[in-house]
């Protein structure tokens, strides 16, 4: 008995590396609100109407976001001469395996990614970035999506996870984990095309806690094909002469 356990275990192992989705929640807190009208100029509120729900400062949210380690390169956004040294690469692929969540506050305003209304996700990573005079040196990972809401407003949400350090990624292509990305921060924006109005929120990824993986269909067609082959091998076993 401990052997077929022992077997199925190592099926479900070989099956999980096939998963390619990764998935992570995150919470969040909300720093800065800014609203820019045409006819009134930009200020910085103390809570503004994101099209589904009122934010305020300090408001504490919950999402997830979730992306294919095998998404497509769309090309490399930049790659700096010397002295600058590292590269940015951007992503881009399928809505469906690349998702985003985020809700904030009491009132509940949300960004859900919708199908028939989002654009494709970008990811981008930045490995080892170094750009002479910059802050914005290490290890990055971006994810941004944009849908419309409604005839009249758009919404997007970007996510940035940073190391200064520029050790928390190794190797190229999108990365299975996360952890090692410590600062991370948030936009989630609100735009009238039709008037240039606009508003969004911004503030601090206060946890980010990798998300129990959802086994796609191919694990499961493995884990019942070793199953079948055990079954089989048990009846086979049965039916020796002894």
């Amino acid at each position: 008995m401990k052997r077929v356990f022992g077997l199925l275990a190592s099926f479900a192992v070989a099956a999980s590396a096939q998963a390619a989705v990764v998935s992570y929640d995150f919470t969040v807190r909300v720093d800065l609100a800014y609203r820019c009208l045409s006819d009134a100029g930009c200020m910085n509120p103390s809570s503004v109407d994101m099209g589904n729900g009122e934010v305020m400062l300090g408001d504490i949210g919950h999402g997830r976001i979730s992306f294919d380690t095998e998404t497509p390169q769309a090309g490399v956004q930049y790659q700096p001469p010397a002295p600058h040294r590292g590269t940015r690469t951007r992503y881009q692929g399928a809505v469906a395996r690349n998702d985003s969540f985020l809700r904030l506050g009491d009132a509940g305003a949300v960004f859900q990614q919708d199908a028939p209304h989002i654009s494709v996700p970008v990811i981008e990573v930045g490995n080892d970035v170094a750009y002479v005079g910059s802050s914005l040196n290490g290890d990055h990972f971006n994810y941004y999506a944009a849908q419309n809401l409604n005839s009249y407003f758009s919404q997007s949400l970007d996510i940035e996870l940073s190391d200064a350090s520029g050790t928390a990624l190794t190797g190229g292509g999108i990365p299975l984990r996360l952890d090692g990305l410590g600062y991370g921060r948030f936009t989630f924006s609100l735009n009238s095309p039709g008037t240039g109005d606009y508003s969004y929120v911004n503030g601090t990824i206060t946890s980010l806690t990798l998300a129990a993986p959802v086994p796609e269909p191919e694990t499961y067609a493995m884990l019942l094909a070793g199953i079948g082959m055990l079954a089989w091998r048990r009846k086979r076993a049965g039916a020796r002469p002894r």
